[in-house]
């Protein structure tokens, strides 16, 4: 499961905000709580692997009064017999800015395997050494020679 550190504001008001970190489904259920932009500041701080069952029945007995005002439940949020997330959904990540390591690595590495993969297949390039000697003895035609422009 990750945790976040995050800015919290109460109710959504920026006059009463709490510091502290939340596991993945407390951001969910703190965002059904006290609004969808109740949370700032927000950093992954670290992962933990855990018992999924017992930690949503944590969560029941900490956020089930609060939900209750709502007329809703953790049960209602996450299902009944669903399982809670262990990390934030990705458009959450992106919203917060949050950007995965891995996730990072690989696009890093699938670009960098494009750009081989690119030149390889680039025509442009000069195939052979007569090519290569054409490319470096040719001379465009708006070319100006330094003769020309000192007469």
């Amino acid at each position: 499961m990750q945790y976040y550190s995050a800015k919290l504001r109460l109710g959504g008001n920026p006059l009463n905000e709490v510091r502290g970190v939340y596991s993945a489904p407390e951001v969910l259920i703190l965002q059904y709580i006290h609004g969808v932009d109740s949370l700032l500041e927000m950093k992954k701080v670290k992962e933990e692997r855990m018992n999924l069952r017992e930690y949503k029945d944590l969560l029941k007995m900490k956020y089930d009064s609060a939900l209750i005002k709502r007329e809703q439940s953790v049960d209602k949020i996450f299902g009944a017999l669903g399982q809670i997330p262990v990390k934030l959904p990705d458009h959450l990540l992106e919203q917060y800015g949050l950007i995965d390591e891995d996730d990072l690595i690989a696009v890093a590495k699938s670009v960098t395997q494009a750009d081989k993969n690119e030149r390889k297949g680039d025509s442009r390039q000069p195939k052979n050494d007569l090519e290569v000697h054409r490319v470096e003895t040719l001379v465009p035609q708006n070319e100006v020679s330094m003769a020309d422009i000192m007469e």
